[in-house]
Order: structure tokens, then sequence, then C-alpha cells
């Protein structure tokens, strides 16, 4: 696991980590908060292997969606 650099006055190198960390972590965040507004989660009472598929499943969609339109 990766995690953002908090010091101020960074060298160039920890704030383009930064960068990249909130650059692949900000679709994954999006996707969970859209996924809590509809629900989905909330009678779900299965494997978490299968819960971590339908987040997958729901996102690409959700992306094919926003392309489309």
């Amino acid at each position: 696991m990766a995690t953002p650099f908090k010091a101020k006055g960074k060298p160039e190198w920890q704030e383009e980590f930064n960068r990249l960390h909130a650059r692949l972590r900000g679709p994954g965040e999006r996707m969970f908060a859209q996924l809590k507004s509809w629900g989905v989660f909330d009678q779900v009472r299965c494997d978490p292997h299968w819960t971590t598929q339908l987040a997958k499943a729901v996102q690409v969609l959700n992306d094919y969606e926003r392309q489309s339109v």
C-alpha cells in the first residue's frame, strides 16, 4: 500500500508521487461514493470477493455510460 507524503516543502519527486497517487485513487473513490449514494451495499450479505466483483462491474458500467454521453 502506498500513501502520499504529508510534509510541506517536499522535493519534486514526492510531489509527483502524490499527483500520481491522487490520479489513481480518485476514480475508485468516486465509484465508491456513487455506490454508497445508490445504496448498493446496504443489503449485500455475501462473500467479500463477490462484493468486490460487483463493485468492479458497476464501475465499468458507470465509466461506459459516462463515455457514451
